[in-house]
């Protein structure tokens, strides 16, 4: 079958004999590059996504592969050792993770899917308006500035044209009130997916993103006796940053696979392969906390 023969996997090791940080991470690499090998190969199975889709798959199969481009960027951000960056970038995964979880269990029904793109218009819109006001502004009618403005308008008009929503149909005030998406906090959104656990780490994560005291000093600060130092060292990211990452993609293409796989024998395959994947992250997860253990313990 060609997608086994295109499956990347990992050397198995004994993660008990790690022995490092370094070793952990390395491992972790590996299987991350593991996972999303298999992550984009699932989407391309034949009859899954096809050359062209309708405006529902258009968006399901567009945040996908935002997602793979995410996750490339986030292993090479990983492997050059900034683990605030990566924080940042996080937050970022985990909300696209539980919008494209939705989007995946409510895929039959089209008004969450016309609400996201909608939603999604609402910025534009309110843009769009302000460019129009703008015309009317004696100040603003040099040249340089018109273009501009115009220029902006028709890039706003195409992504509303192709989104099949008219940008004088979308009254914000509506949207605000009744849209899925607008109504729905985040934290809403986390439970609706079955994924409260992560909500807590999704809050966190934001510490990177405006650099609050802990952020600050857990990444930038060396507490001396009389006072504090710069520190110019990075914080080297460890397995916490790429594990829980893989499993949450995991549940989420779990969902995927139920849903688009519709041959039985295929999905039964394709849940086995990416079963194993997960088993074997799941214990490096576990190894690795025992290690963090016994290395407080030796402090």
């Amino acid at each position: 079958m060609y997608l086994v023969d295109s499956l990347y996997i990992a050397e198995r090791k004994d993660a008990s004999l790690f022995t490092s940080n370094n070793d952990f991470m390395a491992y972790c690499v590996e299987l991350h590059k593991e996972f999303f090998v298999f992550f984009t190969l699932v989407q391309n199975i034949e009859g899954v996504y096809d050359d062209l889709v309708e405006i529902k798959k258009a968006v399901l199969f567009g945040l996908l592969r935002k997602l793979e481009n995410l996750n490339l960027d986030y292993l090479n951000i990983l492997c050059n050792g900034s683990v605030d960056a990566a924080l940042i970038l996080m937050r970022t995964l985990k909300e696209v993770l539980v919008n494209v979880s939705i989007l995946i269990d409510k895929y039959d029904d089209d008004f969450i899917f016309s609400d996201y793109i909608k939603s999604s218009l609402i910025t534009e819109k309110n843009f769009y308006d302000f460019l129009v006001k703008d015309d009317d502004d004696p100040q603003m009618q040099d040249e340089p500035s018109k273009s501009l403005r115009e220029r902006m308008k028709k890039s706003i008009e195409s992504s509303f044209e192709n989104s099949g929503i008219d940008v004088d149909a979308l009254v914000v005030s509506h949207e605000r009130k009744n849209n899925f998406w607008q109504k729905t906090k985040i934290m809403k959104r986390f439970e609706l997916a079955g994924f409260s656990t992560m909500y807590e780490s999704y809050r966190l994560d934001c510490h990177a993103m405006h650099g609050n005291w802990q952020n600050i000093y857990s990444v930038y600060l060396l507490k001396k006796s009389n006072g504090f130092e710069i520190n110019y060292n990075k914080r080297i990211p460890d397995p916490r940053c790429v594990l829980p990452m893989i499993m949450f993609h995991g549940m989420v293409l779990a969902d995927f696979i139920t849903r688009f796989i519709v041959n039985d024998e295929l999905k039964s395959a394709l849940q086995k392969i990416l079963n194993d994947c997960l088993d074997e992250v799941k214990k490096v997860d576990r190894v690795h906390l025992d290690f963090l253990k016994n290395k407080a313990v030796a402090l």
